[in-house]
């Protein structure tokens, strides 16, 4: 009682208590210069649900290691007789997961205590974690150590986590027993900071490696004495860059200088954003410099960008990541997609055909299938050729932004917004093409604006009411269904018969087998060549050991794989042998021999999924209306 009774003194009088330990009276101290009403008995005012996503998102390494090691303890405390509760604070303060027992979730709920409140000494005073975040330290404080009155119900202990001198959060464990021993759940605290700190040192081990394979992966092909390269971390700082990079970034902020006089702020991420994931053209001192940006990913997650950068000489192809010399007068969608398989060769000549018009076309197909390349040859084949080509991946913008980057802004337009406003991809790729890949996640208000766009032919700025006359052909592509999203409401109907007057399917590589040898001879020639090594040769039992594999990810995944093979095979010859180890065959391989049938393919997957048509759907990477279709074409009935 006599910590009680320190406690309302000061609180009361601001006496102070000698017998108060000196960090907690400090921190007491602090709270009431800072304001905090020592009467409070909860927690107001949590951050939205959309901020707190983006925190949740920036923080995902903290919560990739720290969850598992939280939901094991909280396991192992659901049926004590005292009442926890688990925290995970970012390095800010912020709330980013509670677990509590049943005993303690009727007070957590009653004070508020949930993800998305900020929990530092200005907001909910002297607590352990407030106490832990400030001076990155490990502390316990006992019920009436707590500056605030609703809290002294709270016993806690409080560890941060902290891996290569960065503060990613901190953990906290409370317990609603006041006569409890303190010690006990300091040590549990430490502990799990310290599994969890562990996990996080793991998991940037592992993405420091991947993005060295990914970089060294993706680079094998480029010749890095002429061309730029840039490596971004997930905050769009510059990991690395070589000199030709460090070239075009000084002209770059040159550039920006010159527009842009008072700011005092660069990055250099921001610059090339428009080609985030694709590709496109900037202009420096009257120079195009051709742009390809590719997304490091590890398990589905973002953990850094790759920016390929050269200048376009006028000797030089527009596509600078392709080592082919053009071949005077022949098509660049022949050049480019060379094919034994019918159905894919009239795919080729439709292309063609269609490439000479003005209007839209829709390109369909499987993820990896070679949708954004047919785009890219269809506008080399077209009078605009020499007009800008400019890309963005639908998917990969938050909703928030795609309109800006589509359509450009005014000065003002929002907060950040640069002072003289910026040009959207649209306005950007006048007299050009415009590739608007994964098309069915455009958010629903946005597909108004852009049919607008289109049958107007004018563009109007965030933040603006004028138009802007513009010439551009659009190419829209899609893994998905845009039938069936029409007919759910999920894609307008006008803008689906808009975008698709002309409409291509790629088939996928399963679907084209007889190509699969020439597209490994290219591609493993491809590979070697920059490395000097001679060109592996493929014995016939492991092209049909290729063929009985799927191709989930096909081409993207053929040429991934075949890398791997040029870089990790040391032998000339490759055999039988070596297909499982390389495709991990056990993991991804159905089973699929030889020359059966799509329909006894079908049948399989059916049978080992139990009917579960999605599953099926999934597991044969393709959509399940198509799968619906070959249903009924082979009258199975699963």
């Amino acid at each position: 009682m006599k910590l009680q009774s320190s406690w309302e003194r000061f609180v009361l009088y601001g006496e102070k208590d000698n017998s108060v330990r000196k960090e907690v009276f400090e921190s007491w101290n602090r709270c009431k210069q800072l304001g905090v009403p020592y009467e409070l008995e909860s927690v107001s005012f949590p951050i939205d649900q959309h901020e707190f996503s983006k925190r949740k998102q920036s923080n995902r390494i903290l919560l990739n290691a720290a969850l598992p090691v939280i939901k094991d303890l909280s396991n192992k405390l659901s049926g004590s007789r005292y009442g926890y509760i688990l925290v995970l604070a970012d390095s800010e303060g912020y709330l980013l997961e509670t677990m509590a027992n049943k005993k303690a979730q009727k007070f957590a709920d009653r004070q508020g205590i949930y993800p998305g409140v900020k929990w530092t000494e200005d907001h909910v005073g002297t607590t352990a974690l407030s106490m832990a975040l400030r001076n990155h330290s490990a502390i316990a404080v006992s019920t009436y150590e707590n500056y605030c009155k609703g809290f002294q119900i709270w016993g806690g202990a409080a560890c941060p986590i902290i891996v290569d001198r960065e503060i990613f959060g901190v953990f906290d464990i409370c317990r609603t027993e006041s006569k409890s021993d303190m010690r006990e759940i300091n040590s549990i605290s430490v502990a799990s900071a310290q599994a969890i700190t562990e996990r996080i040192r793991y998991y940037k081990s592992k993405i420091r490696q991947e993005i060295i394979d990914q970089t060294f992966e993706y680079s094998s092909n480029t010749n890095l004495e002429s061309t730029g390269v840039i490596l971004f971390d997930t905050n769009s700082q510059v990991i690395h860059k070589n000199k030709v990079a460090l070239n075009f970034v000084n002209l770059l902020k040159e550039d920006n200088e010159r527009d842009n006089p008072n700011l005092k702020s660069f990055s250099i991420l921001n610059h090339v954003q428009k080609c985030h994931g694709e590709t496109g053209e900037i202009i420096l001192q009257d120079k195009p410099y051709f742009i390809e940006s590719k997304e490091l990913t590890l398990s589905g997650s973002n953990i850094g960008t790759l920016v390929f950068i050269k200048e376009q000489q006028e000797s030089e192809k527009k596509y600078f990541h392709l080592n082919e010399s053009p071949i005077e007068n022949q098509s660049q969608i022949d050049i480019k997609f060379q094919t034994q398989n019918t159905h894919f060769l009239k795919t080729i000549n439709i292309a063609k055909r269609v490439a000479k018009s003005s209007a839209c076309i829709l390109l369909q197909g499987e993820t990896g299938s070679g949708k954004d390349f047919l785009a890219r040859a269809i506008h080399e084949e077209s009078a605009r050729r020499n007009k800008p080509f400019f890309a963005i991946n639908c998917a990969a913008f938050p909703r928030e932004l795609i309109s800006a980057e589509l359509f450009g802004y005014d000065a003002g337009a929002f907060t950040g917004a640069k002072q003289q406003g910026n040009r959207g991809i649209i306005e950007s790729a006048n007299g050009g093409t415009v590739f608007l890949d994964e098309i069915a996640d455009m958010p629903l208000d946005l597909q108004v604006v852009l049919l607008r766009t289109l049958e107007e032919k004018q563009i109007i700025r965030v933040g603006s009411s004028k138009p802007i006359p513009v010439d551009v052909r659009f190419i829209a592509a899609t893994h998905k269904d845009l039938k069936s999203l029409v007919k759910e409401k999920a894609f307008r109907d006008d803008l689906y018969y808009r975008l698709s007057t002309f409409t291509i399917n790629i088939p996928s590589l399963r679907e084209r087998l007889e190509d699969l040898h020439g597209l490994i001879k290219m591609m493993v020639t491809s590979s070697c060549k920059p490395i000097e090594r001679k060109p592996i040769t493929f014995t016939p039992a492991a092209i049909e050991g290729f063929k009985k594999y799927l191709w989930p990810g096909n081409l993207r995944e053929l040429r991934s794989i075949i890398e791997r093979i040029t870089y990790l095979h040391d032998e000339d010859i490759f055999d039988a042998e070596h297909v499982e180890q390389f495709l991990e065959m056990d993991r991804a391989r159905l089973g699929i021999q030889g020359e059966e049938t799509e329909e006894k393919q079908i049948r399989l997957v059916l049978n080992q999924v139990k009917g579960n048509r999605a599953e099926a759907a999934r597991k044969l990477n393709i959509s399940r209306s198509a799968l619906y279709r070959k249903l009924e074409k082979y009258k199975i009935d699963s």
